[in-house]
């Protein structure tokens, strides 16, 4: 008996309507807009670098709790620079483990 199968027709993402938003935030009055992007359940990656260490660490630790109030996660990606991300977002590392940072900027 000869059995037929149809094609296999992968299911490809609609990744069209996907965003990232990249912030370089200048003062800790930016941290609201980049909540509300955040609320929205974009990843934001926020550029820390014209703060002061003591500001750059208020505004993460705002990031970072807003981020957690949406069952997010946030993570370190370079010298101050952060990635915040919804839960609906799942980021793994190169080996395909999930990668997590504790959020500080300051070294205490």
């Amino acid at each position: 008996m000869v059995q037929h199968h149809s094609p296999i027709n992968p299911i490809v993402p609609n990744y069209k309507d996907f965003e990232i938003v990249v912030l370089e935030i200048h003062s800790e009055q930016d941290t609201e807009k980049a909540l509300q992007i955040l609320r929205q359940r974009k990843p934001v990656i926020l550029k820390l670098t014209r703060l002061k260490p003591e500001k750059a660490q208020r505004v993460v630790d705002w990031m970072a709790g807003g981020t957690h109030a949406i069952d997010g996660r946030t993570l370190w990606i370079g010298e101050q620079t952060f990635l915040f991300v919804p839960s609906s977002v799942q980021i793994v590392s190169s080996k395909n483990k999930p990668v997590s940072i504790s959020p500080q900027v300051v070294k205490k």
